[in-house]
């Protein structure tokens, strides 16, 4: 245990689903993605992938957003319908904010409208406003760096992944808010290591029947074994240490994690874990 500790709780009617966070050699960063817990009984099935149907490209919805980096990258998420509006950014401008409105679009909930603006007050936005909306604004000292969400023929959820502008210590804690089905933790622990996430490989109505924790020093890694609808393991961390497994009964589900960090050679990591049902 160390003096660096938190815990985070499911909201009601969510479970343990995946993670995100940072990891090298070890576990540098970690937060919990909650998953809704399926319904005891049959309802409407949601397809994996959300798609808009074939034909489909309104020109009122933003449907793909790009961001260029010094790598000469591009990350690209949604379709291909509409105009393309683009921001190129000065020397030294960065991406601070992100406002985002949302509606229904033939029975599922669509990004209409997307406003980023930059540390110079210039913008770029694309679409058609709603009365749902929302803001996301850069912690001191960060910019847009890449997205996370869930996108099908267009953009059906979208999420920013802040980046450092020069390098830090810490990296803030922060609840992202996101759609019915997925809710994403804080995260506990450091700026190190390369950062991961879940969220693209979490199914709906998924069944999670193991977690098991890498233990020594410290908590090295993890594994989340899902069992329905389909196979899979989530793996972070590294190798080392003594593997403890805490096999979930039928209609068990993770709702908590306590987690404390520490610093290792310089290096912040994940000294303990500890996960409740």
């Amino acid at each position: 245990m160390t003096d660096n500790k938190n815990t985070v709780e499911a909201p009601g009617g969510f479970q343990l689903g995946g993670f995100h966070g940072r990891q090298g050699g070890e576990l540098d960063m970690l937060g919990v993605i909650w998953t809704e817990i399926p319904e005891p009984t049959p309802g409407t099935v949601v397809p994996d992938v959300i798609q808009a149907p074939d034909g489909i490209q309104s020109a009122q919805t933003a449907h793909v957003v790009r961001k260029a980096t010094q790598l000469t990258a591009t990350f690209s998420h949604g379709g291909t319908g509409g105009a393309q509006n683009t921001l190129t950014l000065d020397a030294g401008e960065f991406t601070t904010s992100m406002e985002a409105h949302w509606g229904e679009k033939d029975g599922w909930t669509r990004i209409f409208y997307l406003n980023f603006r930059t540390s110079t007050g210039r913008s770029v936005s694309g679409g058609t406003m709603t009365e749902n909306k929302g803001t996301a604004t850069a912690p001191e000292g960060y910019q847009l760096g890449g997205f996370f969400g869930r996108k099908g023929g267009e953009i059906d959820m979208l999420g920013v992944v802040w980046s450092s502008i020069d390098k830090i210590e810490e990296v803030p804690a922060t609840i992202v808010p996101a759609d019915e089905n997925v809710v994403l933790s804080e995260v506990f622990g450091g700026p190190h290591g390369i950062a991961f996430s879940d969220i693209n490989s979490i199914r709906y109505s998924q069944t999670v029947s193991s977690l098991t924790l890498r233990i020594g020093a410290r908590s090295h890694g993890l594994s989340l074994g899902i069992s329905a609808p389909q196979e899979a393991t989530f793996s972070h961390g590294g190798s080392k240490g003594v593997a403890k497994t805490l096999v979930l009964a039928p209609g068990e589900y993770i709702t908590s994690m306590e987690a404390h960090w520490g610093k290792k050679d310089g290096r912040t990591r994940i000294f303990l874990l500890s996960f409740g049902t």
